[in-house]
């Protein structure tokens, strides 16, 4: 579900930001789950450019207008 709104509000948010997926299933993505401290999933993490959290959204599903929100406010666009 995640996923959808994502793509569907890609529009939107893709010129502020790049989406990068970790998965639990790939042995490369771990490293990520334990540096930001993932415990449930779905997870949705803004990390900046120099690789620290910015901003981390509740656990859980959100709205296409609360993930905006967030990079908006965080990237100061």
């Amino acid at each position: 579900t995640q996923d959808e709104i994502l793509m569907a509000s890609r529009a939107r948010w893709e010129p502020l930001a790049t989406l990068r997926y970790v998965r639990t299933d790939v042995p490369a993505d771990r490293e990520a789950f334990y540096k930001f401290g993932v415990r449930s999933l779905p997870n949705l993490i803004l990390v900046g450019a120099d690789g620290k959290e910015v901003h981390r959204y509740s656990p859980g599903i959100q709205s296409a207008e609360t993930i905006l929100s967030g990079i908006r406010e965080k990237s100061g666009r």
